[in-house]
């Protein structure tokens, strides 16, 4: 007679006092993980009230090696959606999870599965060394390595990998070459390193590994070298390149060809050739992706000739180039504006029995915007249709480009709208492209309307765009509506700011000498841990040097400084400037010296901001000194510093030394401009030498030159004058300098002008005063009579002399 059955296990019951013991437990936990089928939930459900998180490291070590790892998994899944709090955001998770990682790695097969679970964990700041003090062994600090990387966290990884050599623990060669694959592929802006350190640490990662014993294999050395090509650190990666014999690896064509790929992108091609015959004189042929790397070199460079003659050789050597080796002659030749030879190409593809794509046609149809017109690149779409080659969402980003660049907006606009009846999405690009170009034309409203529409799409405009639109806002003098962009509305919208977005919009307080503002978006940036660069903090330094507030300016320049932020010539010279204007030439000149004994090196700027301010103070004899020490070490010179010193030599009387700095300025080619022919009136005028001043007039219209501070009427009238007597004009000089020549300008002009009788003249000074808000003084009123009173008596002399006649 057969025993009898044993009765299936049943779930604890709920009722009763007594607590069920662990092993119990497990036990029927283990009878129903044991199960081949997949787990089912409801299976589940009867052992909650007993299960906590404390409970569960010990429950799941009991199971035993015969139960399948993917029910050990979804009964720890099952917990975490099922037991109060223990959720990977929670720390009474770690244990278990550890003993469930333990586990699965005493068996073979489920590393892919530790490393998925321990990633559930990586968002919730599970740090590397709570990681390694819980559980240091090595199977698991393997999968912690992979799954910080997978994650996307290779500066932890790399934490782990160096706790690992410290404790002497051998990672694997899968997990190094998945830490170095990591830190120079993955992009530098979703971590801390910068691409080029990050191909350093790499390396680093590979010297540990030879420390710790681990042999490296051909793929360890591709990536290495990789990162130092893609970064054109060229002597590093030949050095690794020739380290590789010694550890019985040989380069392969992998190696070859991302070294060669680094040279062509940085126009090396010289270093390209020599090291394609070495190549060959190692036994390895090129293959089709040496060829096209070193032709889309040639192709960059211009040197389509080479190109062809490449093409033309890979085909000797049996070597079939591909679409891709044609649509870079192609790129080649429309970057040239060689359309017609392109499209020649295109068509002989067939022949080759080669296809023209998609590529091949957007490449054509962005030459015809750039070389040709809006009417060729539509002709090409039909002829990409008729062929039977479908546009793409590239297609139609060049279009919409195209059509924004002609001003042709709402043509732009309808063709996106196209792109949804060929079952496209706009893209990013497009939208991009479009607010870029409606913000430029000042037409915020469409700009701000595509940025609500690209949100409802969750589409996020990119960085160079965004801070295009806050750079268009500012310089429309719309410096709040860029504030309410820049802190309000771009993070409830979700697009991304950096510190271009936050110092462009404290340049434009700034300019508009809004410090009070300008400070407070900048405590909002360093709250954020945005780095200022140094054009930002040169922005604030400006401000504050504007309202006078020099030593707030000497104190942020402190801060650059000590913040490690290298100051530049704009940052010594707005110092220097800011003391001139404060009116101490002392501390301006201290601070030149100073600073010349160390990094900065003076510059024209530097030159024409203290002759400005020597002048300014009426310190003409030293300005003039400084002038020549300065020419006298072969140091440079522009017509500003000529200009600065003729207007302060007119203001102090000295009238031939202006004139000699005329004609130098003359013999050196840097002027004059109107700037030069108004301090020359200005001074001539304060002479009462009015012969010279109708002369420079009159040179002046010669060359062109539009004097400043003169009326418009008055300038014409003498153009006019010289243009009856058959003089050739040309168009007046836009080139000029902002300069308050003093509240003496206008009246001396007028008295001038008074004295002489031009009366017609005198009545278009007065209207452009008038316009401008310039008020007339007592003694150029009197003046003003006087000249009436004088041609009222001409008048009736002249009468009289009628009468008795």
């Amino acid at each position: 007679m057969p025993p009898p059955r044993p009765s299936p296990p049943q779930p604890p019951s709920d009722e009763g006092a007594t607590p069920v013991s662990i092993g119990y437990i497990g036990h029927r936990l283990a009878t129903i993980l044991r199960s081949p089928k997949p787990l089912e939930a409801s299976s589940l459900a009867p052992f909650m009230p007993h299960l906590s998180p404390s409970l569960l490291p010990q429950l799941i070590s009991s199971f035993s090696h015969d139960t399948p790892a993917s029910n050990i998994i979804s009964f720890f899944s099952w917990c975490q959606s099922h037991l109060p709090d223990f959720c990977p955001s929670n720390p009474i998770t770690i244990p278990p999870l550890f003993s469930l990682l333990s586990l699965l790695l005493q068996r073979p097969y489920n590393f892919s599965s530790a490393v998925s679970l321990l990633r559930r964990y990586v968002p919730h700041h599970l740090h590397p060394l709570s990681l390694i003090q819980l559980s240091p062994s090595e199977p698991l600090l393997n999968v912690a390595v992979t799954a910080y990387v997978h994650s996307r966290n290779p500066q932890l990884a790399v934490v782990v990998f160096k706790e690992m050599k410290r404790r002497r623990l051998r990672p694997k060669l899968l997990t190094c070459n998945t830490l170095i694959n990591s830190l120079v592929r993955i992009p530098s802006s979703t971590f801390s390193l910068s691409p080029s350190s990050s191909a350093v640490t790499a390396k680093e990662i590979l010297d540990d590994m030879i420390e710790l014993g681990i042999s490296p294999d051909i793929r360890t050395f591709n990536m290495i070298i990789y990162g130092y090509s893609k970064n054109y650190r060229f002597k590093e990666a030949m050095k690794v390149f020739r380290q590789m014999g010694s550890f019985g690896c040989s380069p392969d064509k992998v190696t070859y060809n991302t070294i060669l790929d680094g040279f062509c992108k940085k126009g090396m091609l010289n270093e390209a050739k020599d090291l394609l015959c070495e190549m060959r004189d190692a036994g390895l042929e090129p293959n089709r992706k040496t060829y096209n790397i070193i032709v889309c070199g040639y192709c960059q460079l211009g040197q389509l000739k080479e190109a062809v003659k490449l093409v033309e050789l890979m085909t000797q050597r049996d070597v079939v180039p591909d679409n891709w080796t044609y649509n870079m002659l192609i790129s080649g030749l429309c970057n040239l504006g060689r359309i017609d030879e392109a499209c020649k190409i295109r068509d002989e593809l067939e022949k080759l029995e080669l296809v023209p794509d998609v590529v091949t046609y957007n490449t054509i149809i962005n030459g015809c915007f750039h070389w040709r017109s809006v009417q060729q690149a539509f002709e090409q779409i039909e002829s990409m249709i008729a062929k039977g080659v479908w546009p793409n969402v590239v297609t139609y980003n060049i279009m919409v480009n195209g059509l924004c660049k002609e001003g042709k907006l709402e043509e732009a606009r309808r063709f996106m709208g196209k792109m949804l009846e060929d079952e496209l999405t706009p893209d990013c690009i497009a939208y991009n492209t479009m607010v870029d170009s409606y913000c430029k034309r000042g037409n915020f409203y469409e700009s701000f309307k595509l940025m609500d529409e690209m949100v409802g799409k969750g589409l996020k405009m990119d960085t160079f765009t965004f801070n295009s639109l806050l750079q268009c806002l500012c310089k429309e003098k719309r410096v709040d509506d860029a504030y309410e962009l820049l802190l309000n509305k771009a993070p409830n919208w979700g697009f991304l700011v950096d510190e271009v977005s936050y110092g462009t919009v404290i340049n434009g307080y700034c300019k508009e000498e809004n410090i009070a503002k300008a400070t407070k978006i900048w405590d909002e940036m360093i709250r954020k841990d945005i780095i200022p660069c140094v054009s930002t903090y040169n922005s604030l330094i400006g401000g504050f040097c504007r309202l006078g507030q020099t030593e707030q300016a000497v104190a942020k320049f402190i801060e650059m400084v000590e913040n490690g932020v290298s100051p530049d010539e704009t940052t010594f010279n707005t110092i220097i400037y800011g003391y001139c204007k404060a009116g101490n030439l002392e501390k301006s000149f201290q601070f030149h010296n100073e600073m010349a004994g160390r990094s900065f090196k003076p510059d024209v700027y530097t030159c024409n901001i203290l002759i400005h301010g020597l002048c300014s103070a009426g310190m003409i004899d030293k300005a003039l000194k400084f002038f020549d020490m300065w020419t006298s070490k072969g140091k440079k010179v522009d017509s500003v510093t000529y200009n600065t010193l003729i207007n302060g030599l007119c203001r102090e009387e000295k009238l031939e030394l202006a004139l000699e700095f005329f004609i130098e300025m003359e013999e050196k080619k840097l002027g004059p401009d109107s700037y030069t022919y108004s301090a020359l009136h200005y001074g001539l005028s304060k002479a009462g030498r009015l012969d010279e001043i109708q002369d420079l007039l009159s040179k002046m219209v010669e060359a062109g030159i539009r004097p400043r501070n003169l009326s418009d009427a008055a300038h014409e009238k003498v153009q006019s004058e010289e243009e009856r007597k058959g003089e050739l004009v040309t168009q007046p000089c836009e080139n000029a300098n902002t300069s308050d020549y003093g509240p003496d300008f206008y009246p001396l002009q007028l008295e001038g002008l008074c004295n002489d009788g031009r009366l017609e003249e005198v009545k278009l000074i007065l209207e452009e005063m008038l316009q401008k808000g310039i008020t007339i003084n007592i003694s150029t009123y009197l003046v003003l009579v006087g000249a009436l009173i004088r041609k009222q008596n001409n008048l009736l002399q002249g009468t009289n002399a009628l009468h008795i006649s």
